[in-house]
């Protein structure tokens, strides 16, 4: 996935969308504001999500094998940490899609299509 993203076409590679986080806070503000900007790719709260998705899954994916080694077997702190990281996901996944629906609402176009096809209006 991470490879992908490297050299997708433009929009869905990260350089496209991975902004720092005074630009995320910048458009949440604005989001909050009802003054958002629209993004033909990925917003700068879509760019911050989906680095966070990728963490907590490459997270959990380190730590459910940490706990089949030697060294963290039966590790309760590995396997809190596991959990902790496994429910994050569930979190943020849950923020996502409810992110796709204000978003899709609040400019008034269908996002998931967009996903799937990758065509999105130019318009406003």
């Amino acid at each position: 996935m991470i490879a992908a993203r490297l050299v997708w076409p433009l929009h869905a590679r990260f350089v496209d969308f991975v902004r720092g986080p005074r630009a995320v806070l910048h458009y949440l503000g604005d989001l909050r504001q009802r003054r958002e900007q629209r993004y033909l790719g990925h917003n700068p709260a879509d760019g911050a999500m989906i680095v966070a998705l990728l963490l907590n899954v490459k997270g959990s994916a380190v730590t459910g094998w940490l706990q089949t080694t030697d060294m963290f077997w039966g590790s309760d702190a590995m396997e809190e940490a596991h959990e902790l990281l496994a429910t994050s996901i569930l979190i943020l996944v849950a923020l996502h899609v409810s992110g796709v629906i204000v978003e899709s609402l609040r400019h008034q176009e269908n996002l998931v299509l967009s996903i799937l096809t990758g065509f999105k209006r130019p318009w406003s």
